[in-house]
């Protein structure tokens, strides 16, 4: 139920559920509450912390659950829509590592635009230093893909006019 008012855009609803079943879940037996399903919990407690406007309670929550691809995703999208660049840029360095983006291989699709996202997300935190080291590694790789254009464009020196 939480989950539809979160698709619904309702994050009071959501929390009031989610507060909710916490307490059922605190009763069941060991057997029963799995690390997997407090996980899943917690996912869904900072997406709604994340939809009624308190990104920083919901990165705090994410923060407190470990390295886990799921976490390192859903901290992307929080700091991302919040607009905090620095953090997206770092979650984004772990989704990378995530994914196991190698420069031996071809990247798929979903690889550059990953790799694309932290460049803009470094773009728009101003980190030059961080971009130029993104431009450096990841060129020849992101010039076999269909994200070349976007990827030179985003990473490219600044301009002196």
């Amino acid at each position: 139920l939480s989950l539809l008012k979160i698709l619904d855009n309702q994050p009071s609803a959501a929390l009031d559920h989610l507060d909710y079943a916490q307490k059922i879940f605190d009763t069941l037996s060991v057997d029963v509450k799995t690390p997997q399903r407090s996980l899943e919990l917690a996912l869904l407690r900072a997406r709604a912390y994340a939809l009624s406007k308190r990104p920083a309670m919901a990165l705090e929550l994410l923060e407190s659950l470990g390295a886990k691809p799921q976490v390192h995703r859903l901290m992307v999208d929080v700091a991302w829509s919040a607009g905090f660049w620095d953090d997206a840029a770092a979650e984004l360095a772990e989704v990378m590592i995530d994914e196991e983006i190698s420069l031996t291989r071809p990247l798929t699709s979903q690889q550059a635009q990953i790799i694309l996202n932290r460049a803009v997300a470094l773009n728009l935190d101003s980190d030059r230093i961080a971009l130029a080291n993104m431009r450096e590694k990841y060129s020849d790789a992101m010039a076999q893909t269909d994200k070349a254009k976007l990827f030179d464009v985003v990473t490219r020196p600044r301009q002196l006019v």
